[in-house]
């Protein structure tokens, strides 16, 4: 006689099998969206075209999001949540707010290098979407508040530096995506926002140099 469990495990492994196949699924409709948006910017993205770039039908878009700007800001978290993790790995061992800060520069200026579509996506929506740009700056506004109790920072408005950093890191990103800069600035822009920060020139390029080290940048 069969048991409960004999009937049961052919229906759970149909019900991992149909769990797997909307995971990947959804996966696929989160990297078409990153991938148009990234290229034609969110207004101009189209639900068609997404769905067309993941090889699905368009009605199938709607089994998983029920509006454009929901799939947007599922990427939104998904591109926010994997960078956030690479920097919590690159600053891990680091205690020095100031090395954290500049770790964290140089780790996303070589993120937009080594994946211009996750760059391009962050550039394209920053203009759009004031949220991203308040978001993706919660990490850095942090480091500067720590920096500031560690009597390390030397800023009135935590507020301010984050923005002005934040905004200015959204510029180089789009010129390196441009292709009107190169790597070869990244340290001059790190050790430019260390020093705005209130580091001394000499630690500020010193600092600057040592981190590019660390991101694996030449």
């Amino acid at each position: 006689m069969a048991t409960g469990n004999d009937t049961l495990q052919p229906d759970g492994r149909r019900q991992d099998r149909a769990t797997r196949r909307r995971a990947q699924t959804r996966a696929r409709l989160l990297d078409a969206g990153r991938a148009v948006i990234a290229r034609k910017g969110v207004d101009a993205a189209t639900i068609g075209e997404i769905a067309e770039t993941a090889d699905l039908g368009f009605g199938s878009f709607y089994n998983y999001f029920s509006t454009k700007e929901e799939l947007l800001d599922a990427v939104i978290d998904d591109a926010l949540e994997r960078h956030g993790q690479a920097m919590d790995a690159l600053t891990s061992e680091l205690s020095d707010p100031a090395g954290i800060v500049a770790a964290a520069l140089h780790g996303t200026l070589a993120a937009t290098a080594d994946d211009p579509v996750w760059g391009w996506l962050l550039v394209r929506v920053a203009v759009s979407h004031e949220s991203l740009l308040k978001r993706l700056g919660a990490r850095l506004l942090s480091d500067v508040r720590r920096g500031i109790n560690d009597d390390r920072f030397r800023v009135l408005t935590p507020a301010l530096a984050e923005y002005m950093i934040g905004g200015a890191l959204i510029g180089c990103m789009r010129a390196r995506l441009d292709g009107e800069l190169d790597r070869s600035v990244d340290a001059e822009f790190v050790a430019y926002s260390l020093r705005l920060l209130g580091i001394p020139p000499s630690e500020a390029t010193e600092l600057a140099s040592r981190s590019s080290g660390d991101t694996g940048q030449r």
